[in-house]
C-alpha cells in the first residue's frame, strides 16, 4: 500500500454490534477511528473501508464491565471474554436488594474456549438474609471463598488471576437467590483486541 497523507479525519462512536462506517455508504477519511464504547477498544481504518485495533495499545488499557441487576442462578453466565486472556483485578458482587432465608451460596467459574471449566472461587457463606448493599467479592487466591460484607464497604482483593477467552459463570448453591445482584469486573487485557462484554 502507498504511504497516504492524512489530512482530515472522522470520529465515530457506537457499540461493538455496531456496523462500522465504510467508504462506500459514508465519508471515511484514512486515519479515521471507532470507538468501542461497551468494550473500549478502539479502531482505525487504513483505507476508508476496512478497520483494525488501534496500535495505540488503547485496548490494553484497564477496563470495567458490569451487568445489571437479576437474580442470581446456578450456571449464570455473567461475562464474556474474547480475543485473548485477561488479568482480573476484581470481582465484586452487589446486592440491590434483599434476600429471603434460603441459605444460598456463590462461588464464581470460568468455562474457557479452550480447555475445562474451572472454578476461580471457592463457595461463600450463607446470602440468606443478606440485606440490600451487601458485597461479595473473591480475595485474588484461587480456591479462597469470597468474602461477604454486609456494611456497605468491602476490602479489594490482594491478588490478580489470569483467566483465558470463554465465559465467567456463578456457581449457586442451594436454589437461586430471591435479591437482585450486580456483578462488576475490573479487569487488564493480556493480548490487543482482547473484549469483555456483560451477559445482560
Amino acid at each position: 500500500m502507498a504511504v497516504k497523507f492524512i489530512a482530515s479525519i472522522s470520529r465515530w462512536i457506537g457499540l461493538s454490534s455496531d456496523t462500522k462506517p465504510v467508504a462506500a455508504s459514508a465519508t471515511v477519511p484514512v486515519g479515521s477511528t471507532f470507538l468501542e464504547y461497551d468494550t473500549g477498544v478502539t479502531y482505525i481504518t487504513y483505507d476508508g473501508t476496512n478497520w483494525v485495533v488501534d496500535g495505540g495499545a488503547t485496548d490494553m488499557r484497564e477496563a470495567v464491565v458490569s451487568t445489571t441487576s437479576a437474580i442470581m442462578s446456578n450456571a449464570l453466565t455473567i461475562f464474556t471474554i474474547a480475543g485473548g486472556p485477561i488479568e482480573i483485578v476484581n470481582l465484586i458482587s452487589f446486592s440491590s436488594t434483599i434476600n429471603d432465608a434460603t441459605a444460598s451460596t456463590l462461588q464464581y467459574s470460568t468455562d474457557p474456549t479452550v480447555g475445562a471449566a474451572t472454578t476461580i472461587s471457592g463457595a461463600s457463606a450463607s446470602l440468606a438474609n443478606a440485606a440490600a448493599g451487601t458485597f461479595i467479592n473473591i480475595t485474588g487466591t484461587l480456591a479462597n471463598a469470597p468474602v461477604v460484607t454486609t456494611n456497605g464497604t468491602a476490602i479489594s482483593q490482594a491478588g490478580r488471576i489470569v483467566v483465558p477467552a470463554g465465559i465467567i459463570t456463578l456457581v449457586v448453591g442451594v436454589g437461586s437467590t430471591t435479591g437482585k445482584w450486580q456483578h462488576n469486573l475490573r479487569y487488564v487485557p493480556l493480548d490487543r483486541g482482547v473484549t469483555v462484554t456483560a451477559a445482560f
